[in-house]
């Protein structure tokens, strides 16, 4: 595979459409919008701090990706897809990409983080999509 994984604003920003030949929207998304710190630490402080951490980790993240949002409906896509092929993956084409990468990726996570961590994480993904209606 040759290629590279950016949001279509950050390929015409960074010109990445005049050197690459194909961009696939496979309407991925990305999970770089988290707040991570130790166990201990986070419970060593005070109720307060704890709540600023928490509600700036869950504005930080909003803000993030409101600004990709916006920054990805005003790009200009023609001018970057004039130069490149765009493929558009068929929904089963997805599925079946997903149901060949995530065995791999769970056992990683699995092994790095615990079985338990990446159950519950899953868990609250499925609760999170039922309760906002996309299951």
């Amino acid at each position: 595979m040759d290629g590279q994984e950016n949001p279509i604003s950050i390929i015409e920003l960074g010109k990445i459409h005049e050197v690459q030949k194909y961009l696939t929207l496979d309407g991925h998304t990305w999970s770089e919008d988290m707040l991570v710190m130790n166990t201990a630490k986070f419970k060593s402080f005070p109720e307060g701090v704890k709540q600023v951490l928490r509600m700036g980790g869950l504005h930080g993240g909003r803000a993030d990706r409101a600004a990709e949002a916006l920054k990805t409906r005003i790009t200009d896509l023609p001018k970057v897809g004039a130069k490149l092929k765009i493929y558009k993956p068929t929904p089963a084409e997805l599925k079946k990409f997903q149901d060949m990468a995530k065995p791999p990726v769970v056992a990683y996570l699995k092994e790095k983080i615990g079985g338990e961590t990446v159950e519950s994480f899953f868990k609250a993904v499925e609760e999170a999509e039922v309760a906002l209606g996309y299951k």
